[in-house]
């Protein structure tokens, strides 16, 4: 497409759960503004502990077979047929550093082409997510961790307008028996939109006719 506003984003998260860690990592290229935007946070037991988000940096080069770097940040896909990647991040200033693994362990689900193959107005026009298990290593100010672990990824392409979504709701579950569960819902001024998935060890399966009840607690989470 060239429409300005078109990007591409890439979202890998490690998940900790014995060490309590909790990391989003997020790379958005915008070829048609020839930019991007790194964004980096992460939790240890609920609270707060790291957050950077660069935007307009200069687009860069290369692809995920190569390597995509920028803001300190660095993703490259080992293996594309079976879902492997790297992903590193260094920033000296915290410092910060760490390097992991991804493999997924399911087929990817287009989580909006399994219910609107023509896209969402706003949102997007294709959303991969998959679920998968993680291992590398961390270090963070004078702590060393060696992380494993699993989380979710998501490959996103579209022409997006964020304004256009008075709220945005998104959670991924990955089961012990190895079926995995997606969902985003987003409540837009024409309607509530609904696309969510399952994995049930065979196939992906669109769902339908959900309701969604959310309790948060004192700190709303």
């Amino acid at each position: 497409s060239d429409a300005i506003n078109w990007s591409e984003s890439w979202v890998f998260y490690f998940i900790d759960s014995r060490q309590k860690l909790c990391c989003i990592t997020r790379i958005g290229l915008a070829p048609n503004k020839g930019t991007c935007s790194v964004m980096v946070a992460m939790s240890r037991k609920g609270k707060p502990l790291y957050h950077r988000h660069l935007e307009h940096l200069p687009l860069p080069g290369g692809d995920m077979q190569s390597g995509i770097r920028a803001g300190g940040f660095e993703i490259r896909a080992l293996s594309l047929d079976k879902h492997r990647f790297q992903i590193s991040f260094d920033d000296p200033t915290a410092p910060l550093q760490f390097n992991f693994e991804w493999e997924g362990v399911h087929e990817p689900a287009d989580s909006i082409g399994l219910h609107l193959p023509g896209g969402v107005a706003g949102l997007s026009d294709m959303h991969i997510e998959q679920m998968g298990r993680i291992s590398g290593c961390m270090k963070y100010r004078d702590e060393r961790f060696d992380l494993a672990g699993m989380g979710p990824r998501d490959h996103s392409v579209g022409t997006r307008q964020w304004e256009t979504m008075i709220w945005y709701d998104l959670a991924w579950v990955l089961m012990d028996d190895g079926r995995a569960f997606g969902l985003i819902q987003a409540q837009q001024e024409k309607g509530l939109v609904q696309i969510p998935w399952l994995w049930d060890g065979e196939r992906l399966l669109p769902l339908s006719g959900m309701q969604f009840n959310k309790t948060l607690d004192g700190e709303d989470r």
